[in-house]
């Protein structure tokens, strides 16, 4: 019983680290998503959960509403990139792909903060989408299937590091089973 309420706690402890990094997206009408300030100033959202060009806000952690900016998007990896002026929350702690394991328990995080698990099914090599952005992680396959719809973007950390992997995503439209990766430019 000790072990579990050990892995309980460091879980606990991860959502805790990590969230402060958790935004609020509202750039659709009614639901909004989930956002990670990845830089400082930079967000990281799910390109299909940005409906609007204009007049998208972003809510921080304590509660400020702060206009953004769509910066760029992907529809190749579904990632939208919005900027910010003085988020001045916290940005994403981010952590080593290269430490992933198939098997790896993996919190996806949502706005609020909102939790699940899942595990990592695959790793695949890195790659590049088709408009030329590449992968930051290889890993593919997170089950993360019992999120809410207003996850899509939430941070992936693995097991209780609390260290950003990658944002949750519908992922690349070449894979038909919804690979969740990171793409910069």
């Amino acid at each position: 019983m000790d072990t579990l309420l050990s892995l309980s706690n460091d879980l606990a402890g991860a959502v805790e680290r990590t969230a402060p990094a958790i935004v609020t997206v509202h750039a659709r009408r009614r639901l909004p998503s989930t956002g990670i300030h990845w830089r400082p100033g930079v967000i990281v959202t799910a390109d299909h959960t940005v409906r609007a060009e204009e007049d998208i806000t972003v809510t921080t952690p304590d509660g400020r509403a702060l206009p953004a900016v769509l910066a760029g998007r992907d529809p190749g990896t579904d990632l939208a990139v919005l900027t910010v002026k003085d988020a001045g929350s916290a940005t994403a702690a981010l952590g080593d792909d290269a430490a992933l394991k198939v098997g790896h328990l993996v919190l996806a995080l949502g706005y609020g903060p909102r939790v699940s698990w899942g595990v990592i099914g695959a790793l695949g090599p890195r790659w590049r989408s088709w408009r030329g952005g590449r992968s930051t992680t290889g890993a593919s396959g997170t089950d993360t299937t019992r999120c809410s719809p207003t996850f899509s973007a939430g941070a992936r950390t693995p097991r209780p590091s609390g260290r950003c992997m990658s944002p949750r995503a519908s992922g690349t439209r070449r894979t038909a089973w919804g690979a969740r990766r990171c793409a910069t430019r």
